[in-house]
């Protein structure tokens, strides 16, 4: 079967029976892999677009998608001989929503306020500026309780001949940071942070 037709089929069977946007493209040789787009909005609890159906989904992804996957082959009559699906790619969609779009720049106006007005017992001022989401990553397990999350990974300027990561991401640091961010606004616990 040609990849576009493939790719047709499949979303179309993924998409009504899960809510769940997958695709196919070309790998090694003749085999295609298995890529999997997120939408954040769907999972995250506190978005106007939660869906449980989706949540529960990608809870069980790394468990069920394979099954799944080889399920919708069974139905469709898909000879899966060379599609290799034991290696997953994830991708988080492009298009962010309001939501996360708003929670992402107003957690890291906290950030840089916490840095720039000492409000810890570090005195990072002048050594690190700057706080940016470089990207967003999805995240989850489906094994010990995980639920699906969002990872916002945080560039920052480091004007110290140190590299200032590490302790950043540190519970020295992050503990007193966590507390000033639940005292100026209500953290998402499906979004997390790491200074990169």
């Amino acid at each position: 079967m040609e990849i576009h037709d493939l790719n047709r089929v499949i979303d179309m069977f993924m998409k009504e029976m899960y809510d769940l946007d997958v695709y196919f493209t070309p790998d090694s040789g003749n085999a295609y892999r298995l890529n999997v787009l997120i939408f954040p909005s769907k999972f995250l609890r506190n978005s106007p677009d939660f869906s449980e159906k989706y949540f529960n989904v990608l809870t069980g992804l790394e468990n069920n998608i394979e099954r799944t996957i080889y399920k919708a082959f069974m139905y469709l009559g898909i000879n899966s001989a060379d599609i290799k699906i034991d290696d997953i790619r994830v991708e988080m969609a492009s298009d962010s929503t309001d939501y996360l779009t708003k929670y992402s720049k107003e957690i890291v106006s906290h950030i840089n306020d916490f840095l720039e007005f000492g409000l810890n017992d570090f005195d990072l001022k002048g050594r690190v500026s700057n706080v940016r989401i470089d990207r967003m990553e999805p995240g989850f397990y489906g094994v010990n309780n995980y639920e699906p999350h969002v990872n916002l990974r945080l560039r920052f300027d480091n004007n110290s001949k140190y590299d200032l990561g590490p302790f950043l991401n540190d519970y020295r640091f992050r503990e007193p940071l966590i507390e000033y961010l639940n005292e100026e606004m209500e953290l998402d616990p499906q979004i997390d942070f790491w200074f990169e």
